[in-house]
């Protein structure tokens, strides 16, 4: 026998039941993963010192757009 293959509905249905479970139970279900080490300002106000010392820094924020082309 085959398994029925979902359709993006009940797919779609699952996870809003699964997400429920989770905020039922307190859990968060889009928990943070990073934590701000340093404010984006001043990594780009220390851009060219940061790049010649190889220095890693963690920032937090969304990306509001990706250019792929150029250097």
């Amino acid at each position: 026998m085959h398994a029925k293959t979902p359709t993006p509905l009940s797919e779609f249905d699952e996870r809003r039941a699964k997400l429920k479970r989770l905020e039922e139970q307190n859990i968060n279900p889009y928990p943070a993963q990073a934590e701000q080490k340093d404010m984006i300002d001043a990594v780009v106000s220390r851009f060219a010192e940061l790049e010649e010392t190889q220095e890693t820094v963690t920032v937090c924020g969304r990306l509001r757009s990706k250019r792929t082309h150029g250097n």
